[in-house]
């Protein structure tokens, strides 16, 4: 979920997440904008057979980009810094933990890049189907020896973060 970036972003293979890890690797991107200057602290490049990108992979809905609104929190100073700095990187484990009993909301579409999905260019599934993010990630499989295969889809603010789409399960673009 959301692998780190500090210290392994363009790292040899064996010092990070990659395909090779495990016999099948999903990987939830939600923190991708650069540690420094953006303080992001999840990794943007694809590292596993399957990479989920909701909201582009780098700012999630409901996070603040405000800092002093987020750190003036009514919890306190603290809370507020933590909220901040751990946002978008932590939705993964909310997006992961909502899967498990609101599967349906989580459904991804291939696609070349964050700009073809905010164009509405990619809500076609292949002939195997569209993927589902999290915990039913278990009933897709790639084609054999296809890695880094890039998936998009939106979530929403708060919690019910997923949302419901109507794709083309045609396979024709």
């Amino acid at each position: 979920l959301d692998p780190v970036e500090p210290y392994f972003q363009n790292t040899p293979l064996e010092v990070r997440l990659d395909p090779t890890d495990a016999s099948f690797v999903d990987v939830i991107h939600t923190d991708g904008s650069s540690h420094f200057p953006s303080l992001g602290f999840g990794m943007i490049h694809a590292c596993g057979h399957v990479d989920f990108y909701p909201n582009g992979g780098e700012n999630m809905p409901g996070c603040s980009k405000n800092i002093l609104s987020t750190i003036l929190d009514i919890d306190g100073i603290w809370q507020g810094t933590k909220n901040f700095l751990s946002c978008n990187h932590f939705r993964a484990v909310r997006y992961f933990s909502e899967s498990v009993l609101s599967p349906g909301g989580f459904l991804a579409f291939p696609c070349g890049g964050e700009k073809e999905f905010e164009a509405e260019k990619c809500f076609v599934c292949p002939a195997g189907g569209c993927p589902t993010m999290g915990y039913n990630i278990g009933t897709y499989r790639p084609a054999p020896g296809l890695l880094h295969q890039r998936f998009y889809l939106k979530t929403g603010e708060a919690s019910p973060f997923g949302r419901e789409y109507e794709a083309d399960s045609s396979g024709a673009s």
